[in-house]
C-alpha cells in the first residue's frame, strides 16, 4: 500500500490514514501535508504594533518575512534616505532611524501620523521635564521650577548642583542655595582666578635665554630648526656660564671634543705632577 499523497511513492506505513511517515508527521505538526505553511497577510504582536507580509521589501531583513507597517508607509512617502530626524536633525538611515506615532497609538499607521526620529529622541520624547519626575531636590526661583543640575547651567549661578542640594540640605532658602557667594571648605571665600604667565620664561623657575633680542626658555630654543642640541643640553651649558648663542647653536660634537680635550689635558698635569 502506497502513501495517499500524490507524486509521494513511499509505503503507507500508517494504514489508517494511508500516509507515509513523512507526509504523516506533517499532518501532526501542521494539519496538512503541504511542506511550507501558507503566510498571514497581516499579524500583530503584544504591544500592537501591525506587520505586513511583505518578503521582497526593501526593509525586510534577513530570515524574515514580515515588515512593520509604520515602516512600509515611511518608506512610501519619504523615500530610501537618508533623512533627518524632525527633533534634532541628525542625519540618519533605514538602518538607524525609528518610525514614530505621534498619537502613540501603535495601531493608527496614517501617513500624517508617523515621523522619523533618531533613537535618543524616540526615547526621550515623551519623558517629564526633570523636575517632575526628580521630585527629591526640586529649586522654584522667579516661578520657574529646575533640578540642581539644570540650575547650574544658569550662567547667574556660580556653584555646582551638588552644592545646591547641600545647601538646599542645610536649610538655606532657594534664591540663597543659587546665588549666595561660594565659599571654600574653611569657610573662606575662593581666591581669585590668576591666570598663568603669558610667557614660560618669566616663571621663575625657567631659563631665561636672550638672543638678538628674542626671549624664550631652554625647550623653546631647541625647537629651532638651526639648534641641534635637546632643552637639557642647553640648559647645561647655560649653567656653565656659556654665551648664549653659542650655547643654543654649537654643535654637541664640539662640545664633546672641548669637554674631551679639557679632560686629556687634566690628565697629563697629574701624570706630570706624579713623575
Amino acid at each position: 500500500m502506497l502513501c495517499c499523497v500524490n507524486d509521494c511513492g513511499r509505503e503507507a506505513r500508517y494504514k489508517e490514514a494511508a500516509l507515509c511517515q513523512k507526509h504523516y508527521f506533517r499532518v501532526r505538526r501542521n494539519g496538512h501535508v503541504n511542506l511550507i505553511k501558507v503566510a498571514k497577510p497581516r499579524i500583530e504582536d503584544d504591544r500592537g504594533y501591525q506587520f505586513l507580509h511583505a518578503p521582497n521589501h526593501p526593509l525586510v531583513t534577513d530570515g524574515q518575512i514580515y515588515v512593520a507597517e509604520h515602516r512600509i508607509v515611511l518608506y512610501a512617502a519619504i523615500g530610501p534616505g537618508p533623512m533627518c530626524c524632525e527633533m534634532c536633525g541628525k542625519l540618519m538611515t533605514w538602518a538607524t532611524c525609528q518610525t514614530d506615532h505621534i498619537d502613540e497609538n501603535p495601531r493608527n499607521n496614517e501617513r500624517e501620523n508617523l515621523r522619523p526620529l533618531c533613537r535618543r529622541c524616540n526615547t526621550w520624547r515623551s519623558m517629564p521635564a526633570p523636575a517632575e519626575w526628580n521630585r527629591t531636590h526640586v529649586i522654584e526661583f522667579e516661578g520657574v521650577r529646575l533640578t540642581p543640575a539644570e540650575w547650574a547651567r544658569d550662567p547667574r549661578v556660580k556653584v555646582a548642583g551638588r552644592t545646591i542640594v547641600l545647601r538646599k540640605l542645610a536649610g538655606m532658602s532657594d534664591a540663597d542655595a543659587l546665588f549666595a557667594p561660594k565659599v571654600t571648605h574653611n569657610g573662606r571665600a575662593p581666591k581669585p582666578y590668576q591666570p598663568k604667565t603669558k610667557h614660560k620664561h618669566e616663571r621663575k623657575n625657567a631659563i631665561r635665554i636672550e638672543i638678538d633680542g628674542v626671549t624664550d626658555t631652554a625647550v623653546g630654543w631647541a625647537r629651532h630648526p638651526d639648534c641641534e642640541v635637546g632643552s637639557s643640553g642647553i640648559a647645561w651649558r647655560i649653567r656653565q656660564g656659556w654665551d648664549p648663542k653659542r650655547a643654543v647653536f654649537q654643535r654637541g660634537r664640539d662640545e664633546l671634543i672641548a669637554i674631551k680635550a679639557l679632560y686629556v689635558g687634566k690628565l697629563k698635569e697629574l701624570k706630570k705632577g706624579q713623575a
